[in-house]
């Protein structure tokens, strides 16, 4: 995903021995990429869990009867 927006905002590779200059696009991909991105795929994921159902729709889940507490 990180490389997607990289390459749609126009972001040029360079190595050690060439430095290359980045178009503001780039800059500002490089800014969402390790911002916005991870932000918007962990919410993505907190919804997809929250929608997750290890019983299949319809079952009856019986639960253990609660013992009384003790008093002291």
């Amino acid at each position: 995903m990180f490389a997607l927006v990289l390459a749609v905002t126009g972001f040029r590779s360079s190595d050690a021995g060439h430095r290359t200059a980045q178009p503001e696009a780039a800059l500002t991909g490089i800014s969402l990429g390790m911002s916005l991105l991870p932000a918007v795929l962990a919410a993505a994921s907190l919804w997809l869990l929250h929608r997750y159902r290890e019983d299949p729709p319809g079952a009856v889940v019986e639960l253990p009867e609660r013992r009384p507490r003790s008093r002291k």
